[in-house]
């Protein structure tokens, strides 16, 4: 928090994207973005310290995601919005969710790793 007055200029999501854009040093995706007030306001208004401009330290991420078999979530999705009464597509008859067999399909790796 830099503290000081709040800034109260009215941003959109165009502007937001346009600051994003500048801090990554990317070049506009539109002619929207192109034209759009960057919110540099909202980071140096006032007088901030110099330690918010200093890099920061990437931090690896140590929560995995739930890894769900994906024939189990599409037979659940399935009957959730069909409420048991019709069978998943391709098969002949409502299942009980015990039935639900794991997919041998293999795994994709997790990326964050």
């Amino acid at each position: 928090m830099q503290g000081g007055p709040t800034d109260h200029t009215y941003y959109t999501r165009v502007n937001m994207t346009r600051t994003i854009e500048q801090i990554l040093g990317l070049t506009p995706m539109n002619q929207f973005d192109l034209v759009a007030s960057p919110m540099r306001i909202a980071f140096v208004k006032g007088k901030p310290p110099k330690s918010n401009f200093d890099p920061v330290t990437h931090l690896s991420n140590e929560i995995k995601p739930d890894s769900e078999d994906p024939n189990i979530v599409n037979h659940l999705n399935w009957y959730e919005a069909t409420g048991f009464t019709r069978a998943f597509p391709g098969e002949n008859r409502v299942m009980h969710p015990s039935e639900f067999k794991i997919s041998s399909a293999p795994r994709v790796a997790d990326l964050d790793d």
